[in-house]
């Protein structure tokens, strides 16, 4: 590598590495509430955050699901996943966003806040002042809910069913959606670079965002037996050769807000991880961290699509989320949990269609039977078979037509996130392990069966009129009639859905003695024998001036979108950095 490049010698209070979700309202929150110098490092070139094609709602499965496109390699990194065992060995995209705006900007666009019992639960695992009555304010500070989305019958209908079929002891919650991040009217998405950082950057001149550039390592010194954070080593994304240092002032810290896979990747990077994994691809190990990178969480997911006589939808907004229900399954009321661990999310798939079908029709045909991630469009998700997709998009672009999933959130399988080599310019190893434990297969297997049973329900006939995958295709015959899909199809057709966690989780222990690992068993973590990452102000053990504030700090699964939890995670750091500052 050539020499470092120190063209800008000027110094920051606290450097954020990452502009996503998390990064952009804690830097909003920095610059509002203090006159610390921030500097945000961002990997991504800032014209990707004012791009139309990021801009328009209707577009955003152009961008997240063509994974042959130009958008998609524009605004993602392409993850994929090592094959997966539990599914029939596929190998499946994991949609990242890059660019002001990160994950926020490529997703689907609607807004859930996360449930109450999602928080207790962090409290109860040890992590102090993470409960939902101090999370309140942030995630208000953070919200950017454009508009309510208006109650379609599709979702009343389903949520009726629900609540007539499903027992209920085992019934959490059955709602319309409520909200989204952008205009019903003119589709204009909204994001934490837009809502929250940009009026900033515009308004004081002490917070500056510097995009294009990639995180290599963090710079560490050692004053006897103790480590300190003092800046970052960063290159000019996509030019490895040219990079310099951006150092901090005294007692400046670097929060790292990189995501479920680059913040665990840039840690190992610079020596904070497991000294096994990191010694085998030449990295030397500063702090023996085992929790790094391990404890992946992801939700399994898996589609039926089904078309209907039903009215077809007003809005034009390809966002198609009508409702959500959220139960527990027989093994989560079995063990008393408080968090409902399953989900039923409801969508009116035919403006998807209607944006999807036509660009995904242009592709050569050996694209189009890549069938890893809604077939690259919504429609088709987990459908293998051109022969099925066809009729699937092509039915939704001129009649009613309806995708349920089935998630298994507080899945019980976990995977890692490893570094391929020492260069930071290669893609980390994404290892969630879907489908890993057989209890998310029962779990997934009981949801499909209740599934069939709210389809046949008299509240939802009109919406059920005939499956189109995976049963037998243009069959009108009562759902009653139909088996639900098998244990091959759950296998053969889940997905993961894109909101990874746990990868850098808090805690309160990180060693592994008997007694902490004790502790961590008690407090109900999985894989107690790992520890964690930080701790509940978000400070990695054994670094002084470093913390971590993304998605990859949860230390359960989330039930539900996550994008509105790392903003509010992004808003919870800054308030922790303003008071030790």
């Amino acid at each position: 590598m050539a020499d470092e490049v120190d063209l800008h010698p000027e110094k920051y209070d606290i450097i954020i590495v990452g502009a996503g979700s998390s990064g952009c309202a804690a830097a909003a929150k920095l610059g509002s509430d203090s006159d610390l110098k921030v500097l945000i490092l961002e990997n991504g070139d800032e014209t990707l955050a004012t791009d139309p094609e990021s801009m328009d709602q209707a577009k955003w499965t152009h961008i997240s699901y063509e994974q042959h496109g130009a958008n998609y390699k524009k605004f993602t990194y392409q993850y994929e996943t090592k094959a997966q065992k539990g599914i029939d060995n596929r190998i499946i995209a994991q949609l990242s966003g890059r660019g002001p705006g990160g994950s926020g900007r490529v997703n689907a666009g609607w807004y859930g806040p996360p449930y109450d019992e999602d928080l207790e639960e962090w409290v109860d695992k040890g992590c102090a002042g993470w409960g939902p009555g101090e999370m309140k304010k942030h995630l208000e500070a953070t919200s950017f809910m454009v508009s309510d989305k208006p109650e379609g019958k599709l979702g009343k209908a389903f949520c009726r069913a629900v609540e007539e079929v499903m027992d209920s002891k085992k019934l959490k919650a059955a709602v319309p959606q409520p909200g989204c991040q952008f205009d019903l009217e003119t589709g204009e998405r909204r994001d934490a670079f837009t809502s929250l950082l940009k009026p900033r950057l515009a308004a004081n001149e002490n917070v500056v965002l510097m995009a294009g550039w990639t995180a290599e390592k963090i710079i560490i010194s050692q004053d006897g037996d103790t480590l300190n954070a003092t800046g970052i080593l960063a290159y000019k994304t996509g030019l490895l050769a040219y990079n310099r240092k951006f150092e901090l002032n005294p007692g400046g810290e670097i929060l790292i807000s990189a995501g479920a896979y680059g913040s665990p990747k840039l840690l190992m990077l610079s020596g904070i991880g497991p000294k096994e994994h990191l010694e085998n691809v030449g990295v030397d190990t500063l702090v023996d961290l085992p929790a790094v990178g391990q404890n992946l969480v992801d939700t399994p997911v898996c589609p039926i699509v089904m078309f209907s006589t039903g009215p077809k939808p007003k809005t034009q907004i390809a966002n198609g989320l009508e409702a959500y229900v959220h139960y527990f399954s027989d093994r989560a009321l079995e063990a008393g949990d408080k968090v409902a661990d399953m989900e039923y999310m409801c969508f009116d798939a035919q403006n998807i269609a209607k944006y999807t079908a036509p660009r995904i029709f242009s592709l050569p045909l050996q694209q189009r039977t890549c069938a890893g991630y809604f077939m690259e469009g919504l429609i088709a998700a987990g459908v293998r078979s051109f022969q099925c997709i066809f009729p699937c998009l092509t039915n939704a672009m001129f009649n009613r037509s309806d995708i349920i999933f089935v998630a298994q959130h507080n899945a019980k399988s976990t995977g890692s996130v490893e570094l391929q080599s020492s260069s930071p310019a290669e893609d980390p190893i994404i290892d969630p392990k879907l489908l890993s434990d057989p209890a998310d297969v029962e779990d997934l297997m009981e949801g499909m069966d209740n599934l069939y049973k709210i389809l046949g329900n008299r509240n939802f006939q009109e919406y059920s009129r005939f499956e189109e995958y995976p049963g037998p295709r243009y069959c009108r015959m009562p759902w009653s009639h139909l088996k639900a899909p098998s244990k091959s199809f759950i296998k053969d057709n889940t997905i993961a859905h894109s909101h990874p966690t746990g990868t850098c989780r808090m805690g309160p222990v990180a060693g592994l003695t008997d007694l902490e690992r004790k502790k961590l068993k008690d407090l109900g973590y999985r894989n107690p024998d790992t520890g964690t990452v930080l701790s509940s102000n978000l400070k990695v053990h054994g670094v002084n001036g470093l913390r971590v504030a993304d998605a990859s700090i949860i230390p359960r699964c989330n039930r539900g979108p996550t994008n509105s939890l790392c903003m509010a995670i992004g808003s919870k750091a800054a308030e922790l950095i303003l008071l030790d500052h």
